[in-house]
């Protein structure tokens, strides 16, 4: 694990994991629509 990580809490990280989500959300909200079903498919194809 990268040492930034390793020096924070378990829940700040969630934390900076949720913001980051909802600035992902944000920006393709401005662009029009929020494309749910490219999300899922970027989320499977990294657990792949």
């Amino acid at each position: 694990m990268p040492e930034h990580l390793s020096e924070t809490t378990v829940y700040r990280l969630i934390e900076r994991l949720a913001d980051w989500g909802v600035n992902e959300l944000y920006s393709q909200a401005t662009t029009g629509e929020i494309d749910f079903v490219g999300l899922l498919e970027q989320i499977k194809a990294k657990q792949s």
